[in-house]
């Protein structure tokens, strides 16, 4: 796979594709974090999923050759394998645990629509906020606990405008819950926020 294609950097804020493109390549994440998102008609971004090292993305296009599903914008600078499907599928046939960890994706994936789906129409922005930190947290928290993100992209990936997410995060701030700092949250009380994640 490293051999059919070079590796391609996308720096910090830039689209790898938009909505509706077509393109038959999926990308394997080498090192950064991208954000998986689409807009609405209203214009309000929602951000859909967020994906960094050790991960793929493109991969539905890939297989069936519609167009993109949704945009990819890099957060971090970020550098990226292509892979086409002929490439894939030769790999594959040499490789069954390659197919399988693609299917495991796949499947993963389509778990994740579902219940980004659910929490959307049926819980609190109190419960999909404390969801989505304690997500952050476990997949991108830094050396020190602190999760490098704006408010304002919080609240894209909770469904939610910035002035509802900023009022609950200052709330939670006064409760000794999280601590925020510019362009980054800790988590102090884990356990109370697994709490919240859990019941209204």
């Amino acid at each position: 796979i490293r051999r059919a294609a070079s590796p391609v950097k996308l720096a910090a804020g830039h689209q790898l594709f938009g909505r509706g493109d077509d393109s038959s390549l999926m990308y394997a994440v080498l090192r950064g974090r991208l954000e998986v998102y689409a807009i609405a008609e209203t214009g309000r971004k929602v951000s859909l999923n967020l994906v960094s090292a050790g991960e793929c993305i493109g991969e539905i296009s890939m297989f069936d050759g519609i167009a993109r599903s949704a945009s990819i914008a890099a957060l971090d600078d970020s550098l990226l394998q292509p892979i086409s499907k002929p490439t894939f599928i030769a790999a594959a046939a040499q490789s069954t645990s390659l197919a399988l960890n693609m299917i495991e994706v796949l499947c993963e994936r389509f778990r994740w629509a579902s219940s980004s789906v659910e929490d959307f129409a049926m819980l609190s922005l109190e419960r999909r906020l404390a969801r989505r930190l304690l997500l952050l947290h476990t997949r991108f928290a830094n050396v020190s606990g602190e999760i490098t993100m704006t408010q304002h992209d919080l609240a894209d990936f909770a469904g939610a405008s910035r002035e509802a997410t900023n009022k609950v995060l200052m709330q939670w701030k006064a409760s000794g819950v999280i601590d925020i700092r510019r362009g980054s949250i800790k988590l102090l009380n884990i356990n109370k926020l697994d709490q919240l994640a859990q019941h209204d």
